[in-house]
């Protein structure tokens, strides 16, 4: 009876013999073949310029577009509500410029894929769509923060400067647009005990009626909410803005006096009237 290692031994393939000379002979077919290694380079696709070039435009064009939606809202005065806690919290949605929001990302979205597209990042689509929304995202964010906006935004909404497009978006988009049956923020123009008037960043005037307890001065930001009464706005709770943060909502307000004419108060009527409105 046969065991176990003749089967194994009876199925395993016979190893040829062969000459000595083996090795020289392969090397010398070898030889007469003239083969060469081909250079890295060659092997690699060739980069379609194109689209690395509409990808990065494409991506700068994102991060402006997120730099104007952190600049929308930093003056459109949602982010005032906030300081009162989640009371108004789903009151802020309605001023996120959401209008503004997809675009960027279906342009982000677009820009990675022409990069991915155009072979020179040697990475997944995957890898380059995250790479793209992050440099967008903290691009846009550290642009809103160099102070770039403020600039255009004074010497654009005083008239200094008229440029296409860029003049509609900061006069038409970058101003105060919150209007809220129970919140009221302005500057103090008047006190009379607990009475005080102030006038809001569009130049409209309210009667104020403060609680037992708080006290303002003539000259102060502050921002309230509370219940309106006919011509009375009565105050629950309030606190003191910050001068230096509040202080774009009144750029455009800055030539104004707090007697200035009919007109112009209505110009600042219609203007805060084309946002949206929360009744």
């Amino acid at each position: 009876m046969k065991k176990l290692d003749d089967f194994l031994r009876a199925a395993r393939p016979a190893v040829p013999d062969l000459p000595e000379d083996f090795s020289q002979r392969v090397m010398s077919e070898i030889a007469k073949g003239d083969l060469a290694i081909a250079p890295v380079m060659a092997a690699r696709q060739p980069i379609r310029w194109p689209s690395l070039l509409g990808g990065i435009l494409l991506l700068l064009l994102s991060l402006v577009t997120v730099n104007n939606i952190v600049f929308e809202i930093q003056m459109n005065g949602s982010l005032e509500m906030l300081y009162f806690g989640t009371r108004f919290l789903k009151d802020v949605f309605t001023y996120i410029p959401f209008d503004l929001i997809l675009p960027a990302l279906i342009v982000t979205a677009f820009s990675a894929w022409l990069m991915w597209h155009s072979k020179a990042l040697k990475r997944g689509i995957a890898v380059i769509l995250l790479g793209s929304f992050l440099t967008t995202g903290f691009g846009g964010a550290a642009l809103a923060a160099t102070g770039i906006n403020d600039t255009l935004q004074a010497a654009i909404i005083q008239e200094k400067r008229e440029w296409p497009l860029v003049s509609w978006f900061f006069k038409e988009r970058a101003r105060y647009f919150v209007h809220h049956p129970n919140f009221r923020m302005g500057r103090v123009e008047k006190t009379e005990g607990r009475l005080i008037w102030i006038i809001d960043p569009r130049g409209e005037r309210s009667r104020i009626e403060l609680p037992e307890g708080m006290r303002v001065r003539e000259g102060q930001v502050v921002s309230l909410a509370g219940v309106a009464a006919d011509d009375l706005f009565r105050v629950s709770s309030g606190h003191h803005c910050n001068p230096g943060r509040v202080g774009r909502y009144f750029h455009h307000m800055s030539p104004m006096s707090p007697g200035m004419n009919g007109n112009m108060r209505g110009h600042h009527r219609m203007m805060g009237g084309s946002r949206r409105m929360i009744q």
